[in-house]
């Protein structure tokens, strides 16, 4: 049960560390890099704050 609990956190952070940096290539590759890092940096904050109180 310990385990199962670890993987799926493990997982989501994953999953949440691959849709950051694919929502900032697609940014950037648009051209507005700095509305991008800004994107990138709100939305980074509220995964962890969504991944802190799961844990």
């Amino acid at each position: 049960m310990d385990n199962k609990g670890q993987m799926s956190a493990e997982l989501i952070i994953l999953m949440a560390a691959v849709l950051t940096i694919g929502i900032f290539v697609v940014q950037s590759i648009m051209g507005s890099t700095q509305s991008a890092a800004a994107k990138l940096n709100k939305s980074t904050e509220k995964v962890l704050a969504e991944i802190e109180s799961m844990m």
